[in-house]
């Protein structure tokens, strides 16, 4: 059953991680992708994952000689395999992140690529009284 555990872990560590990503790069970016929560909260919990999973995979492995892998195990663990290829199939990030890239291409003026400044620019939100037309960054002292 560790194995199975072990496959779930990181099939989740695998759709989490894209669904962070399609965020973070979403053109108008939602509140729970800002960059702090990426880089603190998110990415903590998907390498978590990932060390679960692998630990379940290293105690299965350590346990093959006394229980052996049955019929049940190898059914679940192909279940729980074509679930997640099922859910990132119809997540589509490829296509999401082309579309993403496309339109970041549009409000940027076409075929040249976007400075620093105007992905930073695109990248903050939009409130408060501030426009996407205007740089919300403080100016250097």
């Amino acid at each position: 059953m560790d194995l199975v555990y072990s496959a779930a872990l990181l099939g989740l560590a695998t759709v989490f991680s894209v669904v962070v990503l399609l965020g973070a790069r979403r053109p108008v970016e939602p509140a729970w992708a800002a960059e702090w929560l990426v880089a603190n909260v998110w990415c903590v919990a998907i390498t978590a994952l990932i060390g679960f999973g692998v630990s379940f995979a290293v105690c299965f492995a350590l346990s093959l000689k006394s229980q052996p892998i049955g019929l049940m195990e190898i059914a679940l663990i192909a279940g729980v395999a074509s679930a997640y290829y099922l859910i990132l199939r119809l997540m589509a990030p490829r296509r999401r992140l082309a579309e993403y890239a496309s339109r970041l291409a549009e409000s940027t003026g076409g075929d040249r690529e976007p400075s620093t400044a105007e992905i930073i620019q695109l990248a903050l939100p939009v409130g408060d009284g501030r426009s996407p037309d205007k740089p919300t960054l403080p100016k250097a002292a």
